[in-house]
């Protein structure tokens, strides 16, 4: 066994050795051209050698054939590099497919964003308000709006701050006076007698129950209120407010919905009693003079079961305001505000009743 191994050894290195001396004897570079080392040959010798060095080629690739028992086919020069190398990709055609897909699916994503339903409206409503708001205060999710910047007249809205403000800085059994030119403040509902006295939350029901201009007006002549209305606006971020007066009284008493939407909520988190008195629906007080008044609840909204409160505001048949807060059947609030109506009530009634149909 170990001869017959090393024979074969043999063999192989025997075949090794000849195959590298026909090489070094037929292979042009290993021939040395004593006689004329500087003359190439010509074309037409290159071409007989080319074909010799084949024939030696194929036949030592015989041999060998012969020897190792192996099986070649003949020498040809079109079988090299048969195999085709792989293309290269086309980068561009892929970014080009790359940046349509891209295109389709951002397309896809804006027709779904555009066609997204924000509980708006399904039916469109006519209302008479130059602005309006409906809004859940807690998440800012908007019910509904239109022109909700837009500066107007608050009217007896105005209410709501300086009611506010009087709570927020002075004892509510401070006793204050009606002033003597009282009766030259216009007051439809309310109406104070000249040098009576009242507690300040008395004059606060008086204000927020039947819009008592003249009750606005004992407390701005006593406590001198503006200045502290104003600076309230500009610290709770009213940019659209501003007070001339502290019963609405004033032209120049401005704001927006979207700035009493604002004040309405902030008043409800920070003076929670201002609204207990706007559900009350009928009061009688009694002066310090002994004077009587019988108050009732002009808003309509007052035997709404989920009416959380509200102000009412009267500038002119064109310019009529309402701002409330209601609770819907899911635990939501919403505040709805109205200016600048000529039918307040049946527009809110309206955005109400939309609202209601959506949750």
């Amino acid at each position: 066994m170990k001869n017959f191994t090393l024979t074969n050894f043999l063999s192989y290195l025997f075949a090794i050795i000849l195959f590298a001396l026909v090489i070094s004897q037929n292979h042009p570079s290993f021939k040395l051209n004593l006689e004329n080392p500087k003359i190439e040959p010509s074309l037409c010798c290159q071409k007989e050698n080319s074909s010799k060095n084949e024939t030696s080629y194929k036949k030592t690739l015989e041999f060998f054939a012969s020897s190792l028992d192996l099986k070649i086919s003949s020498f040809k020069k079109e079988n090299l590099l048969k195999f085709s190398l792989p293309k290269p990709k086309n980068k561009n055609k892929k970014r080009k497919n790359l940046d349509q897909s891209s295109k389709l699916s951002q397309a896809t994503l804006l027709s779904k964003f555009n066609s997204f339903d924000l509980k708006k409206p399904k039916s469109k409503i006519e209302i008479t308000a130059q602005s309006a708001l409906a809004i859940e205060p807690q998440t800012n999710f908007v019910f509904y709006q239109k022109n909700p910047k837009k500066l107007l007249p608050l009217a007896s809205i105005t209410k709501l701050m300086t009611s506010f403000v009087a709570l927020k800085y002075f004892p509510e059994n401070l006793i204050l006076e009606v002033p003597s030119e009282i009766e030259k403040i216009e007051s439809a509902h309310g109406k104070l007698k000249p040098k009576d006295k009242f507690f300040l939350k008395d004059l606060i029901y008086l204000m927020l129950m039947v819009s008592s201009n003249q009750a606005a007006y004992t407390l701005q002549k006593n406590l001198n209120l503006l200045p502290l209305m104003n600076l309230e606006a500009k610290k709770i971020g009213l940019e659209d407010t501003f007070f001339e007066d502290a019963s609405g009284l004033s032209e120049k008493n401005l704001s927006s919905a979207k700035d009493v939407a604002r004040l309405t909520y902030y008043i409800f988190q920070h003076q929670p009693l201002i609204f207990e008195i706007q559900k009350t629906k009928e009061i009688t007080l009694r002066s310090l003079e002994g004077n009587l008044y019988h108050l009732k609840n002009n808003n309509p909204f007052v035997n709404f079961p989920n009416f959380l409160g509200g102000k009412t505001g009267w500038f002119s048949a064109e310019i009529q305001n309402l701002v409330s807060i209601f609770k819907l059947k899911n635990k939501k609030m919403v505040i709805i505000v109205v200016l600048g109506s000529r039918a307040r009530f049946e527009d809110a009634k309206k955005i109400l009743n939309l609202i209601e149909k959506q949750n």
